[in-house]
């Protein structure tokens, strides 16, 4: 018993002889398509999968266009940028330039110039005295001050766009006409399809040519605009030949004109000085600043004092000037508060610009005046507190910014029913 059994003890095969082996099968190596180093199979596409993804990539974004697409794409942009050249041209022929302001806007103007100074007139006198006034007066003052500059800025800006809107559009408008013409000579000339530094010199060969004749074409507006000249002239000539014909009428145009100036001269200067008869009634309001000023010699003893001399010297420049409301400066001229405030700080005091009740304030009351204090008076108009202040000369004199500046005798009844107190300077 020496033949092999397996383990239930039958042999292998049926006569006693052993089975052949038989080899693994696997996945069939293609003949075009081998495994990389033999380690891996590739699938093989048949004809139909091929044309599948062939077509598929031709309705994609990554096409190449032939170059005579190219030429028909550049010529449709250059067409289009064209039209917009047009339109922008068109745009900005029809803006107007900007209007002067006529009669009735100066005069607006004018007067709303004049409320509005009347109003930080107001405003100056009392900040001094509270702190949360000043903040928000110095606040609007700002917030005005950006708001006309905001508004300069975007009216500039909307004059500038038409203009600008054209510059761009026939920049861009040559770039396109020059990228046209060059691919059309490009195809007449195969040759010219070199390397990208020729075609770029070629680019901006054709470019220059186009922007010459932009500018034969600027030439030929401004021989247009010329004519325009010319017939301006004819209607110049026109319009004296009518006057020629018909005097009396021109005449009479002329004078309607003239008196509409006059008028409106006048009115300017009305709100210009801003002035307020009612504060002070004896003053006449028609000829009061070509009359001679209240005269009054200031002692030499009481000139001795070196303080005094100076605050006169200073004030002194200043007779005959206007009555302003809220002026605080020779350049606007004065009220009575901003006409000592500017003395005082010309001559070594740092009170900026008060009112007339910081004024009072600012100072301590005396009974026994002297030369160079101040004075200061309640109800010359309806405002509660001190409403008007003079610097005191001695002698019952003051030099204060009456209607005009110049000097006041206190002994008046005037200004003795008004009189409050004297202030002397720290």
């Amino acid at each position: 018993m020496n033949e092999k059994t397996n383990k239930a003890g039958a042999p292998f095969g049926d006569f006693g002889t052993k089975c052949p082996k038989v080899p693994k099968r696997g996945p069939t190596k293609s003949n075009d398509f081998a495994g990389r180093g033999g380690a891996t199979e590739r699938a093989d596409f048949d004809g139909s999968a091929a044309k599948e993804a062939k077509a598929k990539f031709a309705t994609t974004k990554f096409q190449h266009k032939s170059q005579q697409e190219q030429t028909a794409a550049s010529k449709l942009r250059m067409e289009k940028r064209g039209e917009k050249l047009e339109k922008a041209k068109e745009k900005l022929a029809k803006q107007k330039p900007p209007k002067p302001p006529g009669p009735v806007r100066r005069v607006a103007g004018t007067v709303g110039g004049g409320v509005h100074g009347y109003v930080h007139g107001k405003l100056f006198e009392v900040e001094q005295e509270n702190v949360g006034t000043e903040g928000a007066h110095r606040s609007e003052l700002v917030g005005e001050s950006a708001l006309r500059h905001g508004k300069r800025f975007v009216q500039k800006k909307i004059r500038e766009h038409p203009a600008k809107a054209v510059r761009k559009a026939e920049s861009r408008h040559i770039k396109a006409t020059a990228d046209y013409h060059y691919r059309m000579a490009s195809q007449e000339h195969p040759e010219m399809q070199g390397n990208a530094l020729s075609r770029l010199i070629q680019k901006q060969k054709i470019k220059r040519q186009y922007a010459k004749q932009a500018r034969e074409a600027a030439k030929q507006g401004a021989k247009a605009a010329e004519k325009t000249a010319v017939t301006t002239e004819k209607l110049a000539a026109r319009a004296v030949g009518f006057v020629k014909r018909h005097p009396v009428g021109a005449l009479l145009f002329v004078a309607v004109f003239l008196l509409l100036v006059m008028m409106q001269s006048c009115m300017s200067s009305l709100a210009t000085l801003g002035n307020r008869p009612d504060l002070f009634p004896d003053s006449d309001y028609v000829g009061k600043y070509t009359g001679d000023p209240v005269e009054h010699e200031v002692p030499e003893e009481y000139l001795a004092d070196e303080t005094f001399s100076a605050l006169l010297t200073e004030a002194e420049k200043y007779i005959g000037y206007p009555y302003v409301w809220g002026g605080s400066s020779p350049s606007t001229s004065f009220d009575c508060s901003g006409y000592l405030s500017w003395v005082l700080n010309q001559c070594g005091w740092n009170v900026g610009r008060l009112g007339a009740q910081g004024l009072y304030n600012y100072c301590t009351p005396t009974s026994s005046p002297r030369p160079g204090d101040l004075v200061f008076f309640v109800g010359t108009y309806d405002t509660p507190g001190v409403s008007h202040c003079g610097l005191y000369v001695g002698d019952g004199w003051m030099l204060h910014c009456g209607d005009p500046i110049g000097y006041a005798n206190l002994n008046s009844s005037y200004w003795q029913s008004h009189f409050y107190a004297y202030g002397r300077l720290p």
